[in-house]
């Protein structure tokens, strides 16, 4: 008989905590749920878990062959209704897994095949990631693009229809392109474009672990156990806050990851040209954002530019591809000249990418994006 809900938990270098991840599960644990780990590598502390339940199943690679390999091997593995990323940072609250588990249930006949639920961080004590306005609603791809990808970076909680997942995740894992950081976003876009909708609950249903400072992803260029050292030569130490990998978080990997998460949206099937357009204008202001605060996570050189390693990621990634180009502009701009240019590009793109349709959304967008562009005009007037 298959369990109603399979835990997904991709892990590289953190025993500690991705046993702490299986173990939040383990109290639930019942013949509608059941937690499935594997490792990029031997772990000594993990092998317990061979044999440790018949609902705990734990699986290794011999080594570290990449965070979308180990995702597509869990997932293809995957026997439940439903399958949830887990990262092996966070925890389960038990407590409210039983409802979780009632609400999947419910779903079953329906066409929900994303379920996105609340992260709680117990070290301050308030939600994480919420879902604002959008909390309860069931939304369809074009929907959810409107919306401006609603589902965050952060996959913990994530839950998908395994049946709809596995028919869309090979292309988007089969490979570890450097530019795809956020697999996950890519399987929920291709989700929905067969068709489903995904829904956003109040669910307080994953406890937000302490950040490790080796292993994962997001530090996969530390010496394994040594939070001091750093193994990559092209970003040489420098007096930074935090010290994530600059492969993902670095000026030149958000201009990478821009261009490609720009070209997945415009190339989508079955989403209207509206609101693919103001999904990629949302994503080209968060990744501005994230380009312009990247030294304050990341390791540069001394001397290194932001906006100089920032465009160098777009347009080494644009060329060739003409379909980017007027993104690629849009990008260098704001980047140039965030405090001015931004408003100003936000109004002529509504005209410029041709989604002006005499529709209720492109009025707003165009009449929002004038009165921010004139109001900032007004601004830095009466400060001159």
């Amino acid at each position: 008989m298959k369990p109603l809900l399979e835990v997904l938990i991709p892990t590289y270098g953190r025993p500690e905590s991705a046993a702490r991840a299986i173990l939040s599960c383990a109290h639930v644990m019942n013949k509608d749920l059941v937690v499935s780990c594997n490792s990029n590598g031997f772990e000594t502390k993990l092998e317990k878990f061979r044999d440790y339940s018949d609902g705990i199943r734990y699986s290794n690679f011999s080594y570290n062959r990449g965070v979308h390999l180990n995702f597509m091997e869990l997932i293809k593995n995957s026997t439940g209704h439903y399958c949830m990323l887990l990262s092996d940072e966070d925890e389960l609250e038990s407590s409210a897994l039983p409802k979780y588990l009632e609400l999947l249930e419910s779903f079953l006949d329906s066409n929900v095949r994303v379920i996105s639920p609340y992260v709680y961080d117990p070290n301050v004590k308030r939600i994480y990631s919420s879902h604002g306005r959008i909390n309860g609603l069931s939304l369809g791809l074009n929907e959810y693009l409107m919306m401006g990808e609603p589902i965050s970076g952060y996959m913990s909680g994530l839950t998908f229809h395994t049946e709809s997942l596995k028919r869309v995740f090979t292309d988007s894992l089969s490979h570890n392109d450097p530019r795809n950081s956020y697999p996950h976003l890519d399987i929920v876009l291709k989700v929905l474009s067969n068709g489903g909708s995904a829904y956003f609950c109040s669910h307080q249903l994953v406890l937000k672990g302490n950040e490790s400072v080796y292993g994962g992803d997001s530090h996969a260029h530390r010496k394994h156990n040594d939070p001091k050292s750093s193994s990559s030569e092209s970003y040489p130490t420098k007096c930074s806050t935090s010290d994530y990998n600059p492969d993902i978080y670095g000026p030149m990997a958000r201009g990478r990851q821009f261009v490609y998460r720009q070209s997945v949206i415009s190339t989508l099937k079955n989403a209207n040209l509206m609101s693919k357009n103001i999904a990629i204008l949302r994503l080209l202001l968060v990744n501005v954002n994230a380009v312009l605060k990247a030294d304050s996570v990341v390791r540069l050189p001394f001397g290194a530019s932001l906006i100089h390693l920032g465009i160098e990621g777009v347009t080494h990634d644009s060329l060739g591809k003409p379909m980017v180009t007027l993104y690629t502009w849009m990008f260098i701009a704001i980047l140039k000249s965030p405090s001015f240019v931004q408003y100003f590009i936000l109004c002529a793109t509504a005209f410029a990418i041709r989604c002006v349709r005499a529709s209720t959304t492109s009025i707003l967008l165009i009449k929002s994006s004038m009165a921010g562009f004139i109001t900032h005009i007004k601004f830095e007037a009466q400060n001159k």
